[in-house]
């Protein structure tokens, strides 16, 4: 379903996701099956609204104590589909993955000794276009140093 070649089925897919998932998160969260195809999404999609819908439906996964462990076993594509979002230009997009970023370093203290972590944050103070996303890349670079 979500990695349909047709764009405009795969908006509409994600789309019905996020009402069904605002409505009640753990109708998402208790389908983890869903992480791959929302990360491949993110890394892999050319379009920018598909993009920034699976990375919205990503961060109700990092929210979740009961799904992060879930998370961290594709933290080889999570990374990936960070490092994309954060070089966004996109406001949304970086708002997005500095939540995800914050919420995983929270869930997981280990992520603040891993250097792509320190490059994520970096990237993201220094793209950041929203200040929400610079004050939580801050607060997480604050963590980073306390280690």
């Amino acid at each position: 379903m979500i990695s349909c070649k047709d764009t405009i089925t795969q908006q509409l897919a994600l789309q019905t996701l996020e009402m069904v998932t605002i409505a009640t998160p753990s109708n998402l969260t208790a389908h983890t099956s869903l992480l791959q195809p929302l990360l491949s999404c993110i890394t892999h999609t050319g379009d920018s609204d598909c993009r920034r819908l699976a990375a919205k439906l990503l961060l109700y996964f990092t929210e979740s104590t009961e799904t992060v462990p879930e998370v961290m076993q594709h933290l080889a594509e999570l990374k990936s589909s960070l490092f994309r979002l954060v070089g966004s230009s996109d406001n949304v997009m970086q708002l997005v993955a500095s939540k995800v970023l914050f919420s995983l370093t929270h869930h997981n203290r280990e992520l603040l000794e891993d250097p792509t972590t320190l490059d994520l944050v970096r990237n993201l103070r220094v793209n950041a276009v929203d200040q929400e996303a610079w004050m939580l890349s801050d607060k997480i670079l604050m963590a980073i140093n306390a280690t």
